[in-house]
């Protein structure tokens, strides 16, 4: 019987962008138990200096963090050369549909209201990777 190398599949990382600290464990623990190695912190600033040092794979976006509105950085990250294309849901209490409709515009890929179901949260999450790793490489 042939011995079939194995393939290490690379653990996708996940930067959470959240100021409430019972969210935070609660997100933790959610994409941990989902496999997802997880970054965490509390305001857009720390959250710009991640992305640009860690590179993950996703992020979770909170609209509002301990340093203001985090609209900004969403659009920040879409004029970013090697930041454009990274996957970006919305986490928010903010449910009016002219919020939803002004984050989805300021970039994000997704938009959930919280308290968000745990099992409805990796679906999304597994989804947009899905689509992300199926979609034609980006020209340039």
């Amino acid at each position: 019987m042939p011995i079939v190398p194995s393939v290490e599949v690379p653990v996708k990382t996940i930067l959470v962008l959240e100021d409430e600290p019972d969210f935070q464990k609660l997100l933790r623990i959610i994409l941990e138990d989902a496999g997802y190695k997880v970054i965490i912190s509390a305001s857009a600033g720390e959250g710009w200096e991640l992305l640009t040092r860690e590179r993950p794979d996703m992020l979770l976006l909170d609209l509002n963090l301990a340093d203001g509105n985090s609209l900004p950085l969403c659009r920040k990250i879409r004029g970013e050369q090697l930041l454009k294309y990274l996957p970006i849901i919305i986490l928010t209490v903010c449910s009016r549909p002219d919020d939803i409709v002004l984050g989805l515009q300021s970039g994000a890929d997704d938009y959930m209201v919280k308290p968000c179901d745990p099992e409805e949260t990796v679906t999304r999450i597994e989804t947009l990777f899905r689509r992300m790793e199926s979609a034609p490489e980006a020209e340039g």
